[in-house]
């Protein structure tokens, strides 16, 4: 019996087979009265027919209707049996899969794509946590965080520091998914194309798809070249313009920043980061120049197939049981690693020297300032009114401690760094937002230059 790695992260459905890929494409479906195509031929109708096209089943795995009328005998179920069916076109006779899943889908879930692949007749010999095949190796006195791409978000899955490897935690981004910054780099070529030549891409269903079927040869070029050349054929005439490198991560700044601010509030100020990206995030203009000036860390890339062959370590005498294993865990078969004293980035140049609240302006030093309704006289304290909703009598401090700002959240309520509640103590920069209670009383961090 021939065993297969099947990778089903919608934003790069892959087969593994010998090391080699034997299918890969994305979690598309195209379905009108005659027809229904399937990952690239469905995205080749995505822009001229984009209400015949769901792209979501994968992340939103059920067996609930969907409520639209044009797919209305459908749910989410239906379109997976629709695409393993296609997947088992590339399955060989005898196989065994090792299926690969993202930290989106939970157990239901699991348990429902296991009955379509059975009823499909695909055997299935145990299921495995796509971060958790990622990681490979130990890294010593370090928080492992590991990022993947996805069509709707981008997942972060914080790594318990153990013998093995297992995840602590996961979420996802929703706004830094493939479909959001495709979107944004597409609207930023429209803008260049009607700034320069005033020929607008979206004008017309067919251009606009002509514009997404070349997205991905554009992003890619991006990342090895000073410019791109951006040419659209549209109705017998050619229109080409050349875009510099860096419009393409400028596209995307806000999405990543989501990224950003959303990794801050997991490290703290004593963490040695550690970020592994897959290599479709790899890939994605200024992603890793963004987290290597955000934080002082190990960056570690994977590479192409790194995933699906971290899998294969579930090929052992466990997988002779019947019934699939969930796979939650996995030893390492790396050497450990020690990284040499990484810490969170104490950005001197680009450390806060005050607090603004409202129009006070309030200095930071090494003693601590107390924010609360009843702050102890015993602290410099900037003291909220009393009735003021979720927000404790000593809610949190910020100080400077080895040139460093921090801000320690003392409350039950949580504290809020950039939207984001923090853990622990934690690094701050010029121009953060600090919010708590509720309605929310926002205090900004700043410099002696800003005022």
């Amino acid at each position: 019996m021939s065993h297969e790695i099947l990778n089903i992260n919608d934003s790069d459905i892959s087969l593994v087979s010998d090391g080699s890929v034997s299918y890969q494409d994305q979690g598309f479906i195209f379905i009108d009265k005659k027809d229904i195509a399937i990952g690239k031929e469905a995205l080749k109708k995505w822009r001229i027919f984009p209400k015949n096209i769901i792209n979501d089943y994968w992340s939103n795995l059920s067996d609930d209707k969907y409520k639209s009328l044009d797919f209305a005998n459908y749910s989410p179920a239906h379109l997976i049996s629709f695409h393993l069916k296609e997947i088992k076109k590339s399955l060989r006779n005898d196989h065994s899969l090792t299926v690969v899943y993202p930290p989106y889908m939970n157990a239901k879930q699991l348990s429902l794509f296991l009955g379509i692949a059975n009823a499909c007749d695909i055997t299935i010999q145990a299921f495995v946590q796509s971060p958790v095949a990622a990681t490979r190796r130990k890294y010593i006195d370090s928080k492992l965080v590991h990022l993947d791409l996805h069509l709707h978000g981008m997942s972060v899955s914080v790594m318990k520091n153990n013998q093995d490897s297992s995840i602590d935690e996961s979420l996802i981004i929703g706004k830094c998914g493939l479909i959001e910054l495709n979107k944004a780099w597409a609207e930023m070529i429209s803008s260049a194309f009607i700034a320069k030549l005033r020929f607008d891409p979206f004008h017309s269903a067919k251009s606009d798809q002509i514009l997404y079927d070349n997205l991905d040869d554009w992003v890619l070029s991006a990342l090895n070249n000073d410019q791109v050349e951006v040419e659209i054929d549209f109705r017998n005439q050619s229109s080409s313009i050349f875009i510099d490198s860096p419009e393409f991560h400028k596209a995307v700044k806000s999405n990543y920043r989501l990224l950003v601010n959303k990794l801050r509030s997991i490290f703290t100020k004593d963490d040695f980061p550690v970020i592994q990206v897959s290599d479709q995030v790899a890939r994605l203009p200024g992603i890793i120049s963004t987290l290597e000036s955000s934080f002082s860390c190990k960056i570690v890339i994977l590479d192409d197939l790194e995933i699906e062959m971290g899998a294969t370590r579930c090929l052992n005498n466990d997988l002779l049981s019947d019934n699939p294993l969930n796979k939650k865990s996995l030893e390492f078969d790396n050497s450990p690693l020690e990284i040499d004293q990484y810490k969170l980035q104490s950005f001197h140049g680009n450390k806060p020297t005050h607090i603004l609240f409202g129009y006070e302006i309030y200095k930071i030093s090494e003693s601590p300032i107390v924010i609360g309704t009843m702050p102890s006289d015993e602290n410099r304290f900037i003291k909220i009114e009393s009735d003021a909703p979720g927000i404790s009598r000593e809610h949190f401090s910020i100080f400077i401690k080895d040139d460093i700002c921090i801000i320690r959240d003392l409350s039950r309520y949580g504290t809020f760094l950039n939207k984001e509640r923090i853990k622990n103590e934690t690094v701050l920069q010029i121009g953060d937002s600090l919010s708590i209670g509720s309605p929310v009383k926002e205090f900004i961090l700043i410099s002696e230059g800003n005022f």
